[in-house]
């Protein structure tokens, strides 16, 4: 697949892409300069669709909520070639979904998933969450985006076995090691947590009938 571009539309942005075009030499053809790559076409498509459009385009435009695997696509291209303008929308955006404060209303679990007019990202599953953990370990490994807190220590940690041991499709995506255990152990704790309270909620009750036992004897 080939795309014909203005590379003033290329450059106005300082990536990777920019840096290639400016390597010596390149290839030619009716006057235009070739640049090869080895991305999936639809998705490069997608990434210049969002370069063309601009602020103006639906990509910024918060009325009208993106699916996540579109985001994931594009974010994850921009990610490669280093578009730091649509990195930093995707994590707003996100963020916003995902806050490091634990409102009520998105402890749910289905939370994310149900269709919210407010929502910016719209998600179909609950095992989407796993990729949003995979993307933003890829936007940032050593300093991840603060959504991954909400998305990693509590909706990732309240996913069955199933959910975290297996890739959702055949692209056998992972969480990397100290995700997968930090969803794990946080799983345990609250496991522990709950059994601890409920223990001792049994422990008052039973402490309370046995006074009022041996206060009626």
């Amino acid at each position: 697949m080939s795309f014909k571009l203005h590379a003033s539309i290329l450059e106005k942005y300082p990536t990777v892409i920019e840096e290639m075009l400016d390597e010596e030499p390149l290839e030619m053809f009716e006057g235009c300069r070739i640049l090869r790559v080895y991305d999936p076409g639809e998705e490069l498509g997608s990434l210049f669709q969002v370069l063309y459009d601009g602020s103006v385009g639906d990509f910024f435009n918060w009325s009208k909520p993106m699916r996540f695997e579109y985001l994931q696509q594009v974010t994850l291209l921009a990610v490669e070639y280093e578009v730091q303008h649509i990195i930093d929308e995707a994590v707003a955006r996100l963020q916003y979904v995902f806050p490091i404060t634990f409102e009520s209303s998105r402890l749910q679990q289905h939370s994310y998933t149900t269709k919210r007019a407010d929502y910016p990202v719209q998600f179909s599953e609950l095992g989407d969450v796993v990729d949003v953990v995979i993307l933003a370990r890829k936007i940032n490994e050593r300093n991840t985006p603060p959504f991954i807190v909400m998305a990693r220590y509590y909706h990732c940690a309240r996913l069955d076995t199933a959910g975290l041991y297996c890739p959702k499709d055949d692209d056998g995506v992972f969480l990397s090691y100290d995700d997968f255990l930090a969803c794990v152990l946080a799983y345990e704790k609250l496991d522990w947590e709950g059994r601890f309270f409920c223990a001792g909620a049994l422990g008052l009750a039973a402490g309370g009938w046995r006074s009022q036992f041996s206060w009626a004897v």
